[in-house]
């Protein structure tokens, strides 16, 4: 009996370290360089995605994405820009549209975004060239299941009160002297499961990060009294991105592999919002937008009724799709209040069969892309 219950405990203790050592850990071999290429594409149903549940050895299956597009990032090394561009501390930076772009530092096993430059975020045409007072976690190793690590950061922009449309301030009583944005934000990151992701190239063991964001945003006027916070009731369609913010979203590394699998953005509800996903069928017909570009893409396109206007690297903003056929008669009008990439969706299958031209505008009035949709009802 006493050897029975050793053969039991040593088989008992096989099976704990068997299903530790079944973990994956996500090392600094996994970190992107200086000169690598990252492709990412979007899902364009990330109502299908599932995201299962957190703990051990769990399987997601995202083997049947539909991606229509990718968005290529290239890793550039900051001495190729002048002393002038270039914030201090960073070691490699990525092109954003507007002439900006966004820095990076590498500190051993771990990289760090430390600023930016370009346009601001938050109403996308402010220029600005900032470095946080703090740095945003980029990529972190070593990581285990159960590991858990947070950060924080802000940054503020100072304008001249004439440099705002007036339609952004038609609200106050008079024009400030200058404006100014706070943006405070704070991470809270969690390896909260781990097993095996089924992609369209194979199936790789990774972990999956939880990422809770919080974020307060704020815009001050500078008056004969100082600084006074504005109310966003004031601000019309701005104020709408100002305030405490609460966001969710999902990463699944695996080792060795330099682009997360999967980065899967959900509200509220628990409802998948975005989807995107790492990219390696690159063909002549993939259509591939650089990460210093902006563009819109439809799909799909010819269309029996449902599209979806992808505005790639595009500023949050209010913009209005206008559809006219190939006469200039006008068959469509809508606006939207969208994000940063935001995606315009609607059923058009009211039109009927044959070739129209979009287009989309911003809220200066500014036509950013006029294409052709070709609809295919009977």
């Amino acid at each position: 009996m006493i050897i029975d219950m050793r053969i039991f405990y040593i088989f008992f203790f096989f099976l704990i370290w068997f299903h530790v050592d079944a973990q994956t850990t996500y090392t600094s071999a996994s970190l992107p360089t200086i000169g690598d290429t990252l492709f990412t594409g979007i899902d364009n149903n990330p109502n299908n995605v599932i995201l299962g549940s957190s703990g051990a050895n769990q399987i997601w299956d995202f083997s049947d994405i539909d991606i229509s597009f990718v968005t290529e990032t290239v890793l550039r090394d900051v001495s190729e820009l002048p002393d002038t561009s270039r914030i201090v501390g960073a070691d490699m930076y990525v092109e954003q549209p507007g002439d900006g772009g966004i820095f990076y530092q590498i500190d051993g096993s771990d990289i760090y975004e430390i600023g930016r430059t370009g346009l601001d975020p938050i109403v996308g045409f402010l220029p600005l060239q900032i470095r946080y007072d703090d740095e945003l976690t980029f990529r972190k190793t070593p990581l285990d299941f159960g590991d858990s690590y947070d950060d924080e950061y802000s940054f503020s922009v100072t304008v001249s009160g004439e440099l705002i449309p007036d339609t952004l301030l038609s609200g106050l009583p008079i024009v400030p002297d200058s404006v100014r944005i706070n943006v405070e934000v704070e991470n809270e990151y969690m390896i909260d499961a781990w097993g095996t992701v089924m992609m369209p190239d194979g199936d790789y063991e990774a972990l999956r990060e939880e990422v809770m964001t919080y974020t307060n945003t704020t815009i001050e006027a500078l008056t004969f009294l100082g600084w006074l916070e504005l109310d966003p009731e004031l601000l019309g369609a701005l104020g709408e991105f100002l305030g405490e913010q609460e966001t969710v979203s999902y990463r699944f590394w695996a080792d060795g592999v330099k682009e997360a699998l999967a980065q899967i953005n959900i509200d509220e509800d628990g409802i998948v919002t975005r989807a995107e996903f790492r990219s390696r069928d690159i063909t002549s017909s993939t259509i591939v937008v650089k990460a210093d570009a902006r563009d819109v893409v439809l799909y799909p396109n010819p269309t029996f009724g449902m599209s979806y206007f992808n505005l790639v690297n595009f500023d949050a903003g209010n913009y209005r799709l206008i559809i006219n056929n190939i006469l200039g008669k006008s068959m469509f009008e809508r606006s939207y209040q969208l994000g940063p990439n935001g995606v315009i969706e609607e059923h058009l299958g009211f039109l009927s069969k044959g070739t129209y031209i979009y287009s989309i505008v911003d809220e200066k009035g500014n036509k950013v892309v006029t294409k052709r949709i070709v609809i295919l009802n009977p």
